[in-house]
């Protein structure tokens, strides 16, 4: 629902022809919403999801929900996961997407933050490194 409302809110800006939408962990179902609603409004607007260890639960009950959908909408979609965290959905491909592993084993006991955290981490280094 969240997700839908953006997607209604940028739908609305005139001079948008293109959007890089970037979702972290449950953020991925936000993203994949406005993703949704966009390509509904407005099916010419360039859409790239980014998804970052999404969580591909819905409702407690749909397990694959995420690794089935996230990145169906998109015009372009890539993914980036660990496989050491453990949630749910967030260590595995998507179908839909690029998908990059960035787990790397022999750092897990130097860095100072989670394995949920390796993919925001990894997608912003490589961001500011312009790689």
């Amino acid at each position: 629902n969240i997700g839908a409302k953006l997607g209604e809110k940028i739908a609305q800006q005139p001079n948008i022809k293109a959007v890089h939408l970037i979702g972290h962990s449950c953020g991925s179902f936000v993203i994949y919403g406005v993703c949704e609603r966009l390509k509904q409004l407005k099916p010419a607007i360039k859409v790239q999801t980014t998804y970052l260890d999404p969580v591909s639960i819905y409702s407690g009950v749909f397990w694959r929900y995420g690794v089935d959908k996230f990145g169906d909408c998109a015009d372009f979609s890539d993914s980036y996961i660990d496989t050491q965290d453990g949630v749910p959905g967030s260590n595995e491909k998507l179908k839909n997407a690029y998908t990059f592993d960035v787990t790397d084993k022999r750092l897990a006991e130097k860095l100072p933050y989670a394995p949920h955290a390796w993919p925001t981490h990894f997608y912003l280094e490589a961001y500011k490194n312009q790689q």
